[in-house]
């Protein structure tokens, strides 16, 4: 048994003491304790270290209902990204590689304005 469960369970039993929450076993004459059991992973558990926590990283799209809209929106970003470099005649393929990589990261979005007819 690891000592900070060891420390727990006396903790939990001098608490039940304290406050009359316990029962006393006459026929065997022991006090009977009732000790919750610990919630979580057990102590001296190695497998969170290192862990930021907090949650998905940036542009993680677990969140999302369907794929079709997550697929939907990247063309939609993408086709408006490819638009404005040949609108101002910087269109060359490793730019576009490298701005779709931002895109499905999450790091780049492209305000889409549906109130224009196109």
């Amino acid at each position: 048994m690891h000592p900070r469960e060891k420390r727990r369970r006396v903790d939990c039993m001098l608490l039940a003491l304290g406050s009359n929450d316990y029962r006393l076993n006459r026929p065997t004459g022991r006090i009977v304790v009732s000790i919750p059991k610990k919630r979580g992973a057990p102590y001296g558990n190695k497998n969170a270290i290192g862990n930021k926590g907090g949650g998905a990283p940036i542009g993680n799209i677990n969140a999302e209902k369907h794929g079709f809209y997550t697929n939907f929106g990247y063309r939609f970003q993408m086709m408006k990204i490819e638009e404005s470099l040949m609108e101002s005649g910087q269109y060359n393929v490793e730019l576009v590689r490298d701005i779709a990589e931002k895109v499905k990261s999450g790091e780049v979005r492209v305000k889409i304005d549906f109130s224009r007819g196109g």
